[in-house]
């Protein structure tokens, strides 16, 4: 399907000219819950059950099975900076900074301490991680992405990191990582001791 703009979808409820949604094509081929490429994009036009999209498929694809994900919102040309996000153990938390459904997104000059999760980019583009540092995450991952597009990450410092550093999974396109420290402490899984996994990644 690479340079594909028009496919036949099983409902085009929702969908209209100018209608922002992400695409996700086909299947991973080693793991069938995760789609093969994920696209951020835009309703051209709606023809009965066919859809032409403004930005075409940029590549083959495995698998038949595409779907078309809208959304109600998105968080567009804004960002968080200058702060300290902490857990002190008095109500549920899982993680720091849940960065979802945002496009031309920033995050820069944030201090974390004591978190499950520090940072999960899902579903958003254009995305921007900057000087962060943590001093101890507890339980997952420093930075976890996946149905992204562009991101670029850069001066990540943690401590004490249980799991991998930075983990980009599940369909991620565009991704540049730069400068990361990852500790390894009292809270460290010595059974996954990367600093960076990339997984199912493009570009």
């Amino acid at each position: 399907v690479e340079g594909n703009r028009t496919f036949t979808l099983a409902s085009v409820t929702g969908l209209s000219t100018g209608t922002e949604v992400q695409l996700r094509y086909g299947v991973d081929p080693n793991d069938a819950t995760s789609p093969f490429l994920c696209q951020w994009n835009r309703v051209a036009s709606v023809s009965g059950s066919d859809v032409t999209f403004a930005i075409a498929c940029p590549e083959d694809i495995n698998g038949t099975s595409h779907k078309c994900v809208t959304f109600n919102d998105i968080v567009e040309n804004c960002g968080i900076k200058d702060c300290t996000i902490s857990y002190d153990g008095t109500f549920a938390a899982e993680v720091g900074l849940w960065i979802d459904n945002c496009r031309n997104f920033y995050a820069r000059n944030i201090i974390m301490s004591g978190l499950p999760r520090g940072i999960v980019v899902e579903a958003s583009d254009n995305v921007e991680i900057n000087n962060i540092y943590a001093k101890t995450i507890t339980k997952y991952f420093f930075l976890n992405a996946y149905h992204f597009t562009n991101l670029h990450a850069s001066n990540l410092s943690v401590d004490d990191c249980y799991n991998a550093g930075v983990y980009f999974e599940s369909q991620g396109r565009g991704a540049l990582v730069e400068n990361v420290r990852i500790g390894r402490g009292a809270t460290a899984n010595s059974g996954s001791q990367s600093v960076i996994m990339l997984g199912g990644c493009r570009g």
